[in-house]
């Protein structure tokens, strides 16, 4: 992956990896789960999803792919991730994961003809002990507009890579891991008041019949450490680790 990058195949390239719980799936209460994470991360979308009969989905994520309401549309550019372990001080490496997610947004607006909009300076998004930079972009579009945008911006290059389309073919091909819904989006849509709440579904579980399974990605690039990036995603992971709640034995 690094050999790509650095023969400037890619500027980033981002992977994603799961891993089994060791627990009792029986004892899982994923209602309390829910409240838990909603206590926990007030500013997050916090979800469930059931597949059938024997897959739900659960998660709390805090990246807005894309939310309407009253007329604006709010997209997160979020990436770079910090963890309690580390340095507090942002590193020129997070800084230029963030900057990649920062253009291609500002890409995306400017190939629309969109001039009038206003982005956040950049800053920090908290999720207990992980911390992300982040802008978020503000301007006006139609309700029906919601999918062709969401069709342009995902995946980001904050789940997938830099250029889009080029590191995604490449993940195809070289991940040995099917993200399933990891890394996808999810929401709500609400045609009689024109609004949309559609996040990606980051920070997330999947619950079947043979366990439960927590699944993270990192941002890499040419100033990535594999021991701090995989570090990072166990950190990711223990979000969800920490708030699931269990039926007393």
């Amino acid at each position: 992956m690094k050999t790509e990058i650095a023969l400037g195949n890619f500027s980033k390239i981002v992977a994603a990896r799961k891993e089994r719980w060791e627990g009792e799936l029986d004892r899982l209460n994923v209602v309390s789960t829910l409240v838990e994470l909603r206590k926990q991360f007030a500013n997050a979308m916090v979800f469930a999803l059931q597949l059938g009969d024997e897959v739900v989905w659960m998660g709390c994520t805090p990246e807005k792919l894309m939310v309407l309401e009253e007329g604006l549309a709010h997209v997160h550019a979020l990436a770079g991730t910090l963890t309690k372990d580390q340095d507090p001080a942002w590193t020129s490496k997070e800084e230029h994961e963030q900057q990649v997610t920062h253009d291609f947004v500002a890409g995306i607006l400017l190939e629309n003809g969109v001039s009038d909009y206003r982005a956040s300076t950049v800053g920090e998004v908290l999720m207990g002990d992980i911390k992300h930079l982040a802008t978020e972009y503000i301007f006006s579009l139609p309700y029906e507009r919601v999918f062709s945008w969401i069709d342009q911006l995902h995946p980001t290059p904050a789940v997938g890579g830099w250029p889009q389309k080029e590191a995604w073919r490449w993940l195809d091909e070289q991940e040995s891991l099917d993200r399933k819904f990891y890394s996808g989006w999810l929401g709500l849509l609400n045609a009689s008041v024109q609004s949309a709440q559609i996040f990606v579904t980051l920070r997330c579980a999947e619950i079947n019949k043979e366990g439960i399974f927590l699944y993270a990605g990192g941002g890499i690039n040419d100033a990535s450490d594999p021991e701090t990036e995989w570090k990072e995603t166990a950190a990711k992971m223990n979000v969800m680790k920490k708030s699931l709640q269990f039926w007393e034995a």
